[in-house]
């Protein structure tokens, strides 16, 4: 089914596999031999599809990174509506369950990080998906503001740049369980720091 409830047809549901399995097969190989290192016709073997099928799907490596975010933001997406529709969720839990995919994420997925960053700040597509990543950032913030939990000199604004600031340094770090830990205290000590 489409967003629009629209029944897709066997041919379009083929053709969602394809690229949901060219996709895997693009973050296993990127995350192993890098993304540069990693050429079209390796993501094709293994993927096993043509080269035209693969320009005719994607047009370039570039393109998958693109997607690989993309399908990773309408998931964090519903994944979080889900839980603030749950009247049973706590704001601050909701914000430490999103950080802590984007860092699972950003751990087994280095690399698709590292290029998705360098891309973003030189294409303006990439730069608009990352926006998409910040406005679930301010979504969940701003419900825990809405909730009365932080002191009122921290907008959300100013809380989701900070969260997001603890963020980017592990991304500018060699990702390991150890920048894990220290993400999560850095996390802790800036909402114990904005806490009512």
């Amino acid at each position: 089914m489409t967003e629009e409830g629209k029944k897709l047809s066997l041919a379009e549901r083929k053709k969602e596999r394809k690229i949901d399995y060219m996709l895997s097969v693009a973050r296993h190989l990127f995350q192993r031999k890098g993304y540069d290192n990693t050429t079209v016709e390796e993501l094709c073997d293994d993927a096993m599809i043509s080269r035209s099928t693969f320009f005719n799907y994607f047009g370039s490596k570039e393109q998958l990174i693109f997607l690989i975010n993309e399908r990773e933001v309408q998931d964090l997406s519903i994944f979080i509506d889900e839980l603030l529709e749950d009247e049973s969720s706590e704001p601050l839990d909701i914000i430490r369950q999103y950080f802590n995919k984007i860092i699972n994420s950003t751990i087994n997925y280095s690399e698709i990080t590292a290029v998705f960053y360098q891309l973003a700040m030189r294409n303006s597509e990439f730069s608009t998906l990352l926006k998409g990543y910040h406005a679930i950032e301010y979504k969940i913030i701003k419900n825990a503001v809405n909730k009365d939990l932080f002191k009122e000199e921290w907008t959300p604004e100013l809380i989701e740049k900070i969260f997001h600031g603890c963020y980017i340094d592990i991304v500018t770090t060699v990702p390991t369980e150890t920048a894990r830990a220290e993400f999560n205290q850095s996390l802790e000590r800036a909402m114990a720091a904005m806490l009512k």
